[in-house]
């Protein structure tokens, strides 16, 4: 297995870039990830006859995926999907969540995760061979 890494350039922004990485493992696959939005860019597994093929539905670049509404192969979070009435209880206290989709709240509000940089590293092999996205904002 190994981890490179490389930059994900804007072709608006000269200035804007995301660090993409990617992981290849023997046997024909791979993933890359970028530090936008934590997106999968690339799913790359053999086909049916072996040969490498990428399934991962997604955009051209950066400039794309920052404009994406669709969100393809980005992390959504805190929540995936719609929170009705934009509001939840647990453990008995309500907590009541920004209304971003008439009176719901759909994938958390903005920014979301998928909306944000997030910082990345790769972990050694000693340390499990991987790769850290973190996200310091405040979500």
């Amino acid at each position: 297995m190994s981890i490179t890494t490389s930059d994900y350039l804007s072709v608006k922004n000269p200035d804007l870039k995301a660090k993409k990485f990617t992981i290849t493992i023997d046997g024909g696959y791979e993933a890359s990830v970028i530090t936008y939005g934590a997106v999968i860019t690339d799913l790359i597994v053999p086909d049916k006859d072996g040969k490498p093929t990428d399934i991962m539905l997604g955009c051209k670049g950066l400039d794309e995926y920052m404009g994406n509404g669709a969100n393809h192969g980005a992390v959504v979070g805190r929540s995936a999907n719609r929170i009705k009435d934009a509001s939840f209880v647990i453990n008995g206290e309500r907590y009541q969540i920004p209304k971003n989709e008439g009176e719901n709240n759909l994938h958390s509000g903005n920014p979301g995760y998928h909306n944000v940089f997030w910082d990345g590293k790769i972990l050694s092999e000693e340390e499990a061979d991987a790769i850290i996205l973190d996200s310091n904002s405040r979500l």
